[in-house]
């Protein structure tokens, strides 16, 4: 989203966190390096990402019913990402296998196509 130029704030309130969170989110990536010839790829990625469903809403997972509610803001969030890596591995790694898929299939069909 924040490629596709909404602002920080704008994509906080859809995504349901808090802006500082999104300027870290962007902060990291830029200091991998992802700025650079991988800004790209990250361009290719979005829609996708986009596109996938929530797996955590309104303090609740929607995969297993787990909930987050009366846990601090910044300590919620922590205890989603444990959650999901923890409990949902599979569901989180298929999710970023499908994105990657996309990404590179996208990339190969352009490089052949006459209009690339």
């Amino acid at each position: 989203m924040y490629l596709r130029g909404f602002s920080p704030s704008e994509v906080a309130s859809a995504l349901g966190i808090s802006r500082h969170t999104v300027r870290s989110y962007i902060q990291r990536l830029l200091e991998k390096g992802v700025g650079g010839p991988y800004l790209p790829l990250l361009r290719r990625a979005v829609p996708y990402i986009r596109r996938l469903e929530p797996a955590v809403a309104n303090g609740r997972c929607l995969l297993c019913g787990a909930t987050f509610y009366g846990v601090p803001q910044q300590s919620a969030r922590t205890a989603i990402f444990i959650h999901m890596v923890s409990r949902h591995s599979d569901y989180v790694s298929s999710a970023v296998r499908d994105v990657i898929g996309r990404v590179l299939d996208e990339v190969v069909g352009s490089r052949g196509s006459p209009n690339a």
